[in-house]
């Protein structure tokens, strides 16, 4: 007669993805039986399990496999060594009825880590739903205003004009002449050369260009941000929209921290980035602002060259030059790699 193995602790859909760490609970460790009579080897190989199966999906299990399970716990490919311990090592594991190794403590922090996920990606999309029908409800009562404005104009005429009034006919009104060209005047018959016209607007090509405080947002966001955003056109018009009531250091500050805190931002590479401005995702992240974040790149400079004279680099200025995260405007840093 068969044994009826336990179901499996944890649902087969959890996973730590993007989580480097879990807690470790000593003092229940070293209270529990198994810790206290397991020889030193058995303690160092079970450490090496809780790691791998963290990991693993669903998290917090192993594959009932010798090959995989000896590797898992440091041993590579002796199996037959693993083989001779495997009794004490996997004594606190339990086997169960999808055919993995579960360990029971191990699968409560998972499930305590999953639930607390869980709860945060709820909130951050009832945050996100809320500020989206407040745009939309702004947006709605632009348009009734701009209708009702609209509305009036045509209700209403100018002061001084009676509805009598002849307006004067989109054709006979005098057109542009492009700037350098000659125009006559019909009555004198005179030729000048036409100037440009004063109302005429030229809008300058990629304002972005011009905007250093958007170009040390977008080099601050990672490759995928930037890549899922398009263009820094599209990119730039969110974040035009955003700091009109924002100021641009706290953007910067809450990027920083998304990119170092979320859990989900080293396994997924982080959304787009217009859609990070869009939904001013830096909102819940800006709390605190980092001590360089207002700096000028004069600042930036004098900073690389102490570093470049006497190597000494501030614990408040973040990672080092070439190191993932460091916060110096990337034009210094390619200018301080040709001096």
């Amino acid at each position: 007669m068969g044994i009826d193995l336990p179901a499996p602790l944890v649902p087969a859909e959890v996973t730590m993805g993007g989580n480097e760490w879990f807690p470790l609970y000593h003092r229940r460790l070293q209270k529990s039986r198994w810790w206290r009579s397991a020889s030193d080897l058995a303690r160092s190989r079970n450490i090496d399990l809780w790691c791998s199966a963290f990991e693993e999906t669903p998290a917090g299990s192993l594959p009932d496999d010798d090959l995989d399970l000896a590797d898992a716990a440091g041993f590579g490919r002796d199996v037959a060594s693993f083989q001779a311990l495997k009794a004490e090592i996997m004594a606190p594991w339990l086997r169960c009825s999808d055919g993995r190794w579960y360990h029971p403590a191990l699968s409560e922090v998972v499930m305590e880590a999953w639930e607390r996920t869980g709860d945060r990606r709820r909130k951050e999309r009832e945050r996100q739903a809320a500020h989206r029908e407040r745009i939309k409800a702004q947006s709605s009562a632009h348009q009734g205003a701009s209708e009702a404005h609209e509305g009036a104009t045509e209700k209403s005429p100018p002061l001084g004009v009676t509805r009598d009034t002849p307006t004067p006919s989109r054709v006979t009104d005098p057109q542009v002449t492009p700037e350098g060209a000659l125009q006559t005047d019909r009555q004198t018959g005179q030729t000048t050369v036409a100037s440009a016209a004063p109302s005429a607007t030229v809008l300058k090509p990629d304002p972005w260009k011009a905007d250093a405080e958007f170009l040390t947002v977008w080099d601050g966001a990672t490759a995928q941000m930037r890549r899922r955003a398009k263009s820094m056109a599209k990119a730039w018009t969110e974040w035009v929209k955003v700091r009109k009531t924002t100021e641009p250091a706290k953007i910067l500050a809450g990027l920083r921290a998304y990119l170092r805190e979320d859990p989900d931002v080293q396994r997924t590479g982080g959304p787009g980035l217009h859609v990070w401005l869009r939904d001013r995702t830096f909102e819940q992240w800006s709390t605190v602002l980092d001590p360089t974040v207002r700096w000028t790149p004069d600042q930036w400079a004098a900073a690389l060259a102490i570093w470049r004279e006497s190597d000494r680099w501030g614990e408040n200025l973040g990672p080092k030059p070439g190191e993932p995260g460091c916060r110096v405007p990337p034009h210094l840093l390619l200018k301080a790699a040709t001096i």
